[in-house]
Parts: C-alpha cells; sequence; structure tokens
C-alpha cells in the first residue's frame, strides 16, 4: 500500500474513532507484508491491513495479547480494534530499536518463550485462538504445513532447475511423512520472531518488548526457538531439535512465496539462493 492511500485510510480512521487525534501529524513507521504502520503524534500507533490481506488476524491478535499481558517477562503492546473499512488496529508506541542478540538479551528471549509457551492452553482455546495457519488456512498444524509446503514447491517450480528443485521436494517430503514431527504438546506461539520485532532499549541495547503478535497462535514451540536461543530456553530434546531445524530451513520459501506472489524478481532470486536443502 503506497504512503499516500495509507495517510488518507488513516486520517479517515482517526476522524470518525479518535477525533481528539485529528490535528496529529501522521508518518509511516514501518511496512510489512500483511500491514503499514504508522505513528499518530509521537506516542499511538495505527497498524492498517493490506489489501487481500484476511483480517482475522487482525481480529484475534488483541485477544491474544490479552492472554500474553502480565504472563511473560517483556513488555507487549496494548492493543485495541478501530471499526472501519479497512477496520485498524492501535495501540500505544512501545520505543526501542531492533534488538541484538548477545548472550544476555538471549537469556531474555529464553525467559520469555518459556513465559508464553507455557500459558495454559484452556485459556487460549477459550480466548478462540487458532492454530498458526502459515497464511494459507487449513484445519491445524499439520494440514496448514502441508499446505505451505505445496503453495511453495508450486511457486518455485518455474525458477527451480530440476536437480534443485528435487531436493527441495525430497526436503520437505521427509520431515512431512514423519508422523513423529507432528508429535509435541501445542502452545501459544509467537510465530514471527523476526528482528524488527524484538525491541532494545536505545541507551542500553537490553531487551526490553517483544511486538506484532498478528501471526500467533497455537503451533509447535520448536518453530518459535532459534538453535541459538536453545540454551537459555531449557532442555530439549533430539525430536525439537530437529524440528527446529527443519523450520529454518523454510524461512528462504516465506520470502520466496511473498516475492513470487508480489512479482519481485529480485527478492525471489535472493531468496532462492539461500535455500539450504
Amino acid at each position: 500500500m503506497p504512503d499516500g492511500p495509507a495517510l488518507a485510510a488513516a486520517r479517515r480512521l482517526i476522524l470518525a474513532n479518535l477525533p481528539q487525534r485529528a490535528e496529529n501529524p501522521l508518518r509511516v513507521l514501518g511496512e510489512g507484508w500483511d500491514h503499514v504502520s504508522l505513528l499518530v503524534g509521537e506516542d499511538l500507533v495505527l497498524r492498517l491491513p493490506r489489501a487481500g490481506r484476511p483480517l482475522r488476524r487482525l481480529a484475534q491478535e488483541p485477544r491474544v495479547l490479552a492472554c500474553v499481558a502480565g504472563r511473560v517477562p517483556l513488555s507487549v503492546p496494548r492493543m485495541g480494534l478501530l471499526g472501519g473499512v479497512p477496520p485498524a488496529a492501535v495501540y500505544p508506541l512501545l520505543e526501542g530499536v531492533p534488538a541484538e542478540m548477545h548472550a544476555e538479551n538471549r537469556e531474555r528471549i529464553g525467559g520469555f518463550l518459556r513465559a508464553l509457551h507455557r500459558i495454559p492452553r484452556a485459556e487460549i482455546r477459550a480466548a478462540g485462538i487458532g492454530w498458526v495457519d502459515f497464511g494459507y488456512g487449513g484445519r491445524g498444524w499439520e494440514d496448514g504445513l502441508r499446505r505451505f509446503c505445496r503453495r511453495a514447491v508450486d511457486a518455485l517450480r518455474p525458477h527451480l532447475a530440476g536437480q534443485a528443485l528435487r531436493a527441495l521436494q525430497k526436503h520437505l517430503g521427509r520431515f512431512l511423512r514423519g508422523p513423529q514431527n507432528f508429535r509435541f504438546m501445542a502452545c501459544l506461539i509467537h510465530a514471527d520472531l523476526a528482528p524488527e520485532h524484538l525491541l532494545a532499549d536505545p541507551a542500553t541495547g537490553r531487551l526490553r518488548a517483544v511486538i506484532d503478535f498478528g501471526d500467533a497462535g497455537l503451533g509447535d514451540p520448536a518453530y518459535d526457538v532459534r538453535p541459538e536461543w536453545t540454551p537459555s530456553y531449557g532442555t530439549v530434546g533430539a525430536a525439537f531439535a530437529r524440528r527446529q531445524a527443519f523450520y529454518r530451513s523454510l524461512e528462504p520459501l516465506h520470502g520466496a512465496l511473498h516475492a513470487a506472489k508480489t512479482g519481485d524478481a529480485e527478492a525471489l532470486a535472493a531468496a532462492i539462493a539461500r535455500l539450504d536443502v
């Protein structure tokens, strides 16, 4: 969504829902695959979904955050929804810079993930929070993952040489055919712990907040825990570690799918170059 339409939509939402903020300056704070974030004045974030993005995630995110708030050792947004076309999320700005994951911050993200993954599943279900769906629907974690892998192979088929495509299919198929890879205790996961979603105090570099729970839902805790964070997360078994490694191998596929969908040839080539199967 270009800056102009985003700003115009934000102005309409603010006039309808927050008239006291009508004179506040607006600027684009950040742009993701699914949304555009704007800063209202100096202290309020307005997040607009991009055209064509499912609104289910936007509606679910405040419920996720309500379950998480006060249960984890780092700050998370306090989010509400503004009605309109499109609707939008609104929350007080959490200031920070992308965190460098040095030893102290690895300890802090490990503690955050332990607490997040221990939130009782009954509470998550009671809040109406569903499975992580990888953006392609599905009736649960396994179905969603299978759909994602099929989409990735289909999107990359025209761009990979035969040997590379077969290697990718073999890699994905080996994991998907193993019933042991779907035997885990599902819990609430963040599902998108990219560097820009881990905020540190600009003065100290200390990790203090986690943002953007738009992809959160029930899923495999191994999806959240990067291998380098495992020592601070806790003891895990060999099966957990194998799932960790597989999920990390999917990261270029997420980028490739988005690049193929948007027609970004440069980003697609970069994602393909990162494949390691």
